[in-house]
Order: C-alpha cells, then structure tokens, then sequence
C-alpha cells in the first residue's frame, strides 16, 4: 500500500487485492475515515487517546482502478488494483 498527499485537505493511497483462488471473486469497498480526537483542558488543546470518525459532511470519498459501483472483481489468479481518494471539505478542514 501507498500514501501520498494529493493537495491540501487531498490524501489518496492505493492498494492490490491478490486472489489465489480458480474463480473471480468480488469485494464491497468499505472505507472509515478517522481522525485524531482532540479534547481541551483549561483553555489548551490536546489529542484524545481515541481518533473520531469523520461524518460525511467533512469529507467525499472516490475509488478508482479496478472498482465498479463500490465493488472490486478480483479475477481468478490475478490481483486488482484499488485507489482510494479522500477529499476533505472546508468543514473537514476546519
């Protein structure tokens, strides 16, 4: 797996999905978007020892490669490319 940022508030990272098997075998996608959880004392930020979830008003999500509708296919023997695109919005960023 890799990482990179794609732009301010743009991360993606992409991934191989390997099937060993003799026939095709298909995935649903699911992905959770966290991040660390901050919590404040007498006035000063400090980060939580657990992260928080992003709702979906702070963020889209885009697969690409070998994915349709949200599923990936694996095909028997072969392996399928995945990437994954999270965009936060202004109110993710903030």
């Amino acid at each position: 797996m890799s990482w990179e940022a794609a732009g301010e508030g743009s991360y993606r990272y992409s991934f191989y999905v390997h099937n060993f098997g003799d026939k095709p075998q298909s995935y649903q996608l699911n992905t959770s978007v966290l991040v660390p959880g901050i919590y404040e004392e007498d006035g000063v930020q400090f980060m939580a020892d657990q992260d928080r979830p992003l709702t979906q008003e702070e963020y889209t999500l885009t697969y690409s490669g070998n994915v349709e509708h949200g599923k990936v296919t694996v095909p028997a023997g072969g392996r399928a490319r995945v990437t994954v695109q999270i965009d936060l919005t202004e109110t993710g960023k903030g």
